[in-house]
């Protein structure tokens, strides 16, 4: 297990350390990804409107505390915008990792990790994972439905208490 972890971690770290999607505007050929600028500002987007909504109503300690929670569900969110984007596998996985680094100021090795978690909980418990509901909240953002109540964010967070 800390041989796969240590692994994960690495590629995650070579990952943000060195891909060029996103990072400059060019994917791996040297072409111009404007389309992964647009997917990748429109998962913060759906982050930052997420996680502002749960601050308004949420204590900090109290959010610091379930940072893996949030960071599952961020991932499903930000997967189904990639693929609904027609974003490459590897674009998602970068976008993931900014959209956790940068919102919730994780390290590499906690990106790792999640990931790894949101991955397996969509395998053990599909359907009810928070990584599933992330999915499902942002598949009715993109629809530009307003985004039920219990797909939200904070009431995921309020679930666990």
């Amino acid at each position: 297990m800390g041989l796969l972890l240590a692994l994960m971690a690495f590629k995650v770290a070579k990952l943000y350390s060195i891909t060029p999607v996103l990072k400059d505007g060019l994917d791996d050929n040297g072409n111009d990804s404007s389309d992964g600028k647009v997917c990748l500002q429109t998962a913060q987007n759906f982050a930052e409107q997420q996680l502002m909504d749960m601050r308004v109503h949420l204590e900090d300690d109290f959010i610091e505390s379930l940072k893996e929670t949030i960071s599952f569900y961020l991932i499903g969110a930000v997967e189904v915008i990639g693929k609904h984007n027609n974003c490459s596998a590897k674009s998602c996985r970068v976008m993931v990792i900014k959209v956790l680094s940068s919102n919730l100021n994780l390290t590499s090795l906690n990106v790792s990790k999640y990931y790894a978690g949101a991955i397996n909980a969509k395998q053990v418990n599909s359907k009810d994972s928070v990584v599933q509901v992330g999915s499902n909240a942002a598949k009715a953002w993109l629809g530009q439905d307003p985004i039920p109540e219990n797909f939200t964010l904070r009431s995921q967070l309020l679930t666990c208490v």
